[in-house]
């Protein structure tokens, strides 16, 4: 899971609404993330989480966008692809990264993100050697 799109517009611990930005892809991949979580805790209860964290989660979600805490980023998907492709040129030989990691990476990248969230050592890695800080390292 990856929150590609954070800038220094989102403090911690503010009263009112503050809009960050966020890709609306992101948003997608975020949520259909919850709802894969719950399908592998239905398969083996070790993994994944309840149905009803994955509904708290996305009930919360959707309560901060209707907030406005949560702005669409826009991008240059032209100028992301190509960020995308130089990526994979000099990393997924050796890094073996997938390729809507690329996009994420890749889209983090022109937004001039410092910070990379990320639960995917994978992701982590590539978003490393773009020149990213990971502080979520061994969840």
């Amino acid at each position: 899971m990856a929150f590609a799109g954070l800038d220094e517009q989102c403090p911690s611990g503010t009263e009112s609404p503050v809009v960050c930005s966020i890709l609306s892809w992101v948003l997608i991949d975020l949520r259909n993330s919850f709802r894969s979580n719950v399908g592998w805790f239905l398969r083996d209860r070790k993994q994944g989480f309840a149905p009803a964290a994955a509904e708290k989660a996305l009930g919360d979600l959707a309560s901060d966008i209707d907030a406005g805490f949560w702005g669409m980023a826009v991008v240059d998907w032209p100028q992301v692809w190509a960020l995308a492709e130089r990526l994979s040129r000099r990393h997924t030989t050796n890094g073996l990264h997938r390729g809507m990691d690329l996009l994420h990476v890749a889209t983090a990248s022109y937004l001039k993100v410092e910070t990379f969230l990320t639960f995917d050592e994978n992701q982590a890695e590539l978003a490393r050697k773009a020149g990213m800080q990971t502080p979520l390292q061994g969840w």
